[in-house]
């Protein structure tokens, strides 16, 4: 990432015996003799911000004028001339001054006696917005986070192509200053960047770090290695690695971290991040996608990020910390079509997260910037949405914010439920949870982190110090609801009912039992089943089905066909709606003198209760009588005959 860097240009001393605070459209009295002032000739291309910034200067405060480059020339020849702009600068605080288009001289007069390593001047048509903090007592630490939750967000820069970057690209910057103590009483200065890089057309991000030289001007860097490379740029030598490519959905939000600490003489910088929502909620996981060794000329003996409004880094650099939204890198300036974020800024002061004191809402030292964002800071939170930029001091002494460190998973049979929570938060689990018709859930206890627990209720309580995931799991007994029912009892695990109706936990075995009943009329009833052991895995009812089977007799005095079967004596039990089929052939006796003849010779039934048939034959004399006729005639004639031969 390139940074503003405008060199302080000494024209020379001019001598003025008192200071004026003057204001926009006052007379500016002449430059006097002996006194010194620094300007600066800048070109505006379109209306820009211009921001000058005193660092630790003595005395410490001075008056700014911008002039035309014409009223300076009157100015500096010892004219009183009216100017552009006319202000008051104080140590640590920013002084915005917004100018249209134009040439201009920005002077500040009378100048510190240091002013070669306090003053700072940068401007541009937008600045990097969100969270900067310019504290006006040193604060140090050795880790920063940057919480941030995107509700919407996109970019267009028409001309993205002429930095090197995609049209619709966009960034969240976490920038700091690392200090490094040398053992031999020597200090070097750092700048360190935490990016997340943003593609709002395709919703794609990466993450990309930074590491420049701050110690002088000229500073290069060496001994330095990683996950990336050092590289050169307009704006100096550089170390820069960037990570893959991921997608992100709205709500966006997690954190940018950036944690320093020296092992055996050399400096270790790690740069992370923590994802909590990509659309949902999702268990932190802390990334450190680098860790920079710094090897200094002389063994590092400490280091720390300093945040600090008073002082300069050697390479004229502010010192403050910086969490902003910006360009996509190279320095551009990109404009946001939609922009809703939440933004928090903290640091570890060894014992919690502390919010930076002072904070401001423009960027100091990162050159990627945007055009149209508005930040305010009403509480613990920044809230930056599109608008007129809105440069200022916006919080003096922000609250400390609850950040969602804090991750809650708690799933249940038939849900789950994730979230983050800032404060205590209760679980009350449900003796009995219904799903629908004939399936219910029973309570037995939950797992916390796979830890089981059989109470009925749990407080979790969420951390301000590092990042906590509860896993908690709802432990139910599945239950499902079975009914059987009988017109004639059956035993069901060994007890005898006709109606059963209960819940049954899954898994369970049901044996069921079934006999013949036998009724008093000739009638049996046969169950569907004499034996059938159920496994419970879905809600059942289940009606035990009976067949009647009837008692059937058929007797006859000569043998008869029954179903195929001859036989003159038939009994059996036939289920209800059988057929029984039964033939008769008439009987010959005497030679066929005498034809016995059955009452039926087909029958055909279908049954349907209990039943008795007798099949009788009774006798045809027919055939003997003329058989015997016959002879009596033939024996008559044979008579007549005989008497009429004698």
């Amino acid at each position: 990432m390139a940074k503003s860097l405008f060199f302080l240009v000494l024209f020379g001393l001019i001598l003025i015996s008192i200071s004026l605070n003057i204001h926009a459209q006052v007379q500016v009295p002449p430059p006097q003799q002996n006194v010194l002032f620094v300007p600066w000739n800048i070109t505006l291309s379109q209306p820009e911000y211009v921001v000058v910034y005193a660092g630790g200067c003595s005395p410490s405060n001075a008056s700014v004028y911008v002039f035309t480059p014409g009223e300076y020339d009157l100015w500096y020849s010892g004219q009183a001339v009216s100017a552009v702009y006319a202000g008051t600068l104080m140590n640590g605080e920013p002084l915005p001054i917004q100018l249209p288009q134009g040439n201009y001289v920005v002077v500040v007069y009378p100048a510190p006696s240091n002013y070669a390593t306090c003053l700072y001047l940068t401007y541009g048509p937008g600045f990097g917005m969100g969270i900067v903090s310019l504290p006006l007592q040193p604060t140090r630490t050795n880790e920063v986070l940057g919480y941030f939750n995107i509700s919407n967000i996109s970019a267009y820069n028409p001309n993205g192509v002429n930095y090197g970057v995609p049209n619709s690209g966009a960034g969240l910057q976490l920038n700091v200053m690392l200090v490094v103590d040398l053992a031999n009483g020597q200090k070097q200065y750092y700048w360190l960047q935490n990016v997340i890089q943003f593609l709002t057309h395709s919703q794609n991000y990466d993450f990309l770090d930074n590491v420049w030289n701050d110690t002088t001007a000229s500073a290069t860097l060496t001994s330095i290695a990683g996950n990336g490379v050092v590289s050169n740029s307009t704006n100096g030598i550089y170390y820069g690695y960037q990570s893959g490519y991921g997608t992100y959905n709205l709500p966006f939000a997690g954190y940018l971290i950036i944690n320093v600490f020296t092992y055996y003489g050399t400096v270790i910088v790690q740069f992370g991040y923590v994802i909590t929502q990509s659309s949902l909620y999702q268990a932190p996981q802390v990334v450190w996608y680098d860790k920079v060794y710094i090897r200094p000329y002389a063994p590092a003996s400490r280091a720390y990020i300093e945040v600090y409004a008073n002082n300069l880094t050697p390479a004229g650099y502010p010192m403050d910390a910086e969490l902003v939204f910006a360009g996509y890198a190279n320095g551009e300036s990109t404009t946001f079509s939609n922009a809703n974020a939440k933004l928090a800024l903290v640091y570890w002061n060894n014992s919690t997260w502390s919010p930076f004191p002072n904070i401001y809402n423009y960027a100091l030292d990162t050159e990627e910037s945007a055009t149209n964002l508005h930040v305010m800071m009403p509480g613990a939170f920044a809230q930056v949405s599109v608008g007129m930029l809105n440069l200022g001091l916006i919080n003096p002494n922000p609250q400390a914010p609850a950040l969602p460190m804090t991750f809650i998973n708690i799933t249940y049979p038939t849900s789950s439920n994730a979230l983050y929570i800032n404060e205590p938060y209760r679980v009350d689990f449900l003796p009995i949870i219904q799903n629908g018709t004939g399936i219910r859930y029973v309570f037995e206890g939950y797992y916390l982190n796979n830890e089981f627990y059989t109470n009925s209720s749990i407080t979790l309580y969420p951390s301000q110090t590092w990042f906590v995931v509860y896993n908690v799991t709802a432990v139910y007994q599945t239950q499902y609801l079975i009914s059987i029912s009988s017109q004639f009892p059956i035993s069901i695990n060994g007890t005898e009912t006709t109606s059963y109706s209960n819940w049954v936990s899954a898994g369970s075995v049901l044996s069921i039992a079934a006999s013949n009943v036998t009724l008093s009329n000739d009638t049996i009833f046969v169950p569907l089943f004499y034996s059938k052991v159920l496994t419970v895995n879905s809600p059942m009812t289940l009606n035990i089905g009976w067949t009647p089977y009837y008692r059937v007799e058929v007797t006859s005095n000569y043998p008869i066909n029954v179903n195929g079967l001859e036989t003159s004596n038939y009994a059996g039990w036939l289920r209800t709606g059988s057929e029984l089929e039964i033939t008769a052939k008439p009987i010959s006796e005497l030679g066929g003198l005498i034809i016995l003849r059955p009452n039926a010779t087909s029958l055909t039934l279908t049954i349907n209760k209990p039943t008795t048939i007798t099949i009788t034959y009774t006798p045809n004399y027919t055939n003997l009588i003329i058989t015997i006729t016959v002879v009596l005639m033939l024996m008559f004639v044979f008579m007549i005959i005989r008497t009429k031969r004698h």
